[in-house]
């Protein structure tokens, strides 16, 4: 995010988030409410979310937990 604020077409709080690993790639737009400090918490919440969530599938689908 820019000092000078948002635009119509990415309005204040616009976030991208892309994740990917070798069978998947996701890309998200995400909106947020709150000062900068509060958008940077969130997304990063986020981010961090769909990544565990991402690798437990892996871990499932892989059956690396059978060791």
């Amino acid at each position: 995010a820019g000092p000078n604020g948002g635009s119509i077409d990415k309005p204040v709080g616009t976030v991208y988030i892309g994740i990917t690993n070798s069978k998947a790639q996701d890309i998200y737009s995400i909106f947020l409410n709150g000062d900068r400090l509060a958008i940077q918490e969130k997304s990063s919440l986020f981010a961090i979310t769909k990544m565990a969530r991402l690798i437990n599938q892996d871990i499932q689908n892989e059956n690396l937990m059978d060791f």
